[in-house]
């Protein structure tokens, strides 16, 4: 059976998106300031690279559970999503068919398997594997762990980014639905993982998007590199639509690029305490099979690299959701809520500016950029001036309307005061309807929170204490200063 013949017992709209995430990406990067993810910056074999559309029985490892840490009861979900049941005391480890050397003693141990039916297929991203069984039941995404390095970094799935993209996901279902459909947003579902627990990586299943699920449905998905992409001969498909609609290239990309990106991303980061690295390829566009056209419809994946800013969810009365028994493994070995508030950089020092990152430099630099740059080969005349000036304005306006506070920007650095506008915004909360103690010591295990100022410990009973459900909060006057997790 070829490749082609794999592919046909997937959905039209599945198969289409499939086309564009390994077939169309230019992998367009400033080089002076991104580290660049081609075929000159990895080892992935040729015939492992989605350009090549390969597919394969995917590898397993039968482990005992008891060597394994399990995030998301991944034995139900492989189940219910894959029809993948697991022996009594046994646990599915997935292996990339190039990563044989990370699992090198458990392989000799307990050997190398195919479940029955089960293919793979990577994405763009080489360890992200789309897999499906050979009968009726619906795709998935297993981001596996990668014995490699790409663009700088060796890419093993860390058992920090399984907990906080399952952390952010939990979130996400918490945003209403009415709010979801307004901004017509969507994403990546970050169902379950597992762990060796040794060596503390793994891998991670995702759920495809409403645009993807459905037979019916006439719509796929283009992620934002393949929007920017030369197809061969022929211009980006953004470049077409843009020629198609008849309006000046900066316009159309304003308007149908970069507002429902602000939208979305203004709304999690403001409204919900979420930051994401929404680069050109963790966003993608929903586009009718029928028109060609982008429908408005925003999709994010990839929640790993997500971060929660636990102090604004309280400002901004927002649920810190509880998890059932056994969701999260009794031996992790870090507080998970630290794994998603992301407080410590390498474990070492609170991470600054965190806001900024989201919009500088993965909306500005990693997204922003390469649209610029896309459109301006095909449209000398292109004033991509005009449009980073127009993303600020946009997140500036959106600051103003979720937190009553202007950031200033300046368009030549791509600079916005935006994480200055959050901890004013903070500062200015009325803590006291949320019943803090007052004159409270801070205790040895408290961490710095990542908003203005970095904080400083003090001695003596010289905080206020705010009780939440993922951990006491404690402010330095008017100011959330640090947490301490609850688990």
């Amino acid at each position: 059976m070829t490749a082609r013949d794999d592919f046909r017992a997937l959905a039209r709209g599945v198969r289409d998106w499939l086309v564009f995430e390994q077939t169309i990406n230019d992998r367009i990067t400033d080089a002076e300031r991104q580290a660049r993810i081609d075929e000159r910056s990895t080892g992935v074999l040729p015939e492992f690279r989605p350009e090549q559309r390969p597919v394969w029985a995917q590898p397993t490892v039968a482990l005992p559970a008891s060597e394994a840490r399990g995030y998301g009861n991944p034995s139900a979900v492989l189940a219910r999503r894959l029809g993948l049941e697991s022996s009594a005391g046994k646990a599915h480890l997935f292996v990339h068919p190039q990563s044989h050397g990370l699992y090198r003693s458990e392989i000799a141990r307990y050997g190398l398997a195919s479940p029955a039916r089960l293919k793979a297929t990577p994405t763009a991203s080489y360890r992200s594997l789309l897999a499906w069984r050979s009968d009726t039941r619906q795709p998935v995404v297993i981001k596996t762990s990668l014995d490699l390095v790409v663009g700088g970094l060796h890419r093993a799935l860390r058992e920090h980014e399984i907990a906080c993209g399952l952390m952010v996901n939990r979130l996400l279902e918490e945003i209403p639905a009415a709010h979801r459909k307004r901004l017509r947003f969507d994403w990546f579902r970050e169902e379950a993982g597992l762990v060796l627990a040794k060596k503390r990586h793994g891998w991670l299943l995702r759920t495809l998007p409403a645009s993807l699920r459905s037979r019916r449905r006439q719509t796929t998905l283009v992620p934002a590199f393949s929007l920017i992409s030369n197809r061969g001969d022929q211009p980006p498909v953004l470049v077409e639509l843009i020629r198609r609609s008849g309006r000046s290239a900066e316009h159309f990309v304003a308007q149908q690029i970069l507002l429902p990106y602000v939208n979305v991303l203004s709304y999690l980061l403001f409204a919900e305490g979420i930051s994401f690295e929404a680069h050109a390829q963790n966003v993608l566009y929903e586009v009718s099979t029928r028109s060609n056209c982008l429908t408005g419809a925003l999709v994010l994946r990839d929640l790993s690299d997500a971060s929660v800013n636990v102090a604004l969810r309280v400002a901004k009365n927002k649920p810190l959701p509880a998890f059932a028994r056994g969701y999260f493994p009794k031996g992790a070995p870090f507080s998970i809520v630290s794994a998603a508030a992301d407080h410590f950089d390498g474990g070492r020092r609170p991470r600054n500016w965190r806001a900024r990152m989201t919009i500088e430099r993965h909306g500005m630099l990693g997204f922003v950029w390469a649209v610029n740059h896309a459109v301006q080969r095909c449209f000398p005349a292109y004033r991509k001036d005009l449009v980073n000036k127009l993303y600020l304005e946009l997140w500036q306006k959106a600051a103003a309307g979720y937190l009553g506070v202007t950031p200033l920007f300046d368009t030549a650095s791509g600079r916005i005061a935006v994480d200055e506008a959050i901890a004013l915004f903070l500062r200015e909360t009325d803590w006291a309807k949320h019943r803090p103690r007052p004159r409270v010591h801070l205790p040895e295990g408290a961490e710095p929170l990542v908003t203005g100022k970095r904080a400083r410990r003090r001695t003596g009973p010289a905080y206020a204490r705010v009780r939440t459900a993922w951990g006491d909060l404690y402010l330095d006057g008017n100011e959330p200063a640090f947490l301490m997790p609850t688990f």
